[in-house]
């Protein structure tokens, strides 16, 4: 269950750099408007922002009703960011399915970890 927290702090801190550095890969397209380029930007420091509490999460990791609700919460956050992506690939705003899939795949990945493990919250606090 932890390791859904370390997950989510490796893909957002990644997503975050990159997303401020290059900001027209979230869109995969160059010939973005200036309007475009704010919003990723904005969204890389977001995407940092969760890693870092992602981070400090991890470190402190106990098996309870806060941390469950925490680890439903970034499962459910990237199965609706996959739904998002899947959408404007279907609209032709962007060029490749990747952060569909990626995100898709996280999802799926956190979630068989947390069905794993999740008799180990405790019921009471």
């Amino acid at each position: 269950m932890k390791n859904i927290l370390l997950i989510n702090f490796l893909l957002e801190g990644l997503a975050g750099f990159t997303l401020i550095m290059m900001p027209h890969m979230l869109l995969m397209d160059l010939g973005q408007p200036p309007q475009s380029i704010a919003v990723s930007r904005l969204y890389g420091i977001l995407a940092l922002v969760f890693a870092i509490l992602s981070y400090q999460l991890y470190i402190r990791f106990e098996y309870t009703r806060l941390y469950k609700l925490v680890c439903l919460l970034i499962i459910a956050f990237h199965f609706v960011v996959s739904l998002y992506f899947y959408g404007l690939h279907q609209q032709y705003l962007t060029s490749s399915p990747g952060a569909f899939i990626l995100h898709l795949a996280v999802s799926v990945l956190c979630l068989g970890l947390y069905l794993k493990d999740m008799n180990k919250f405790t019921v009471h606090e």
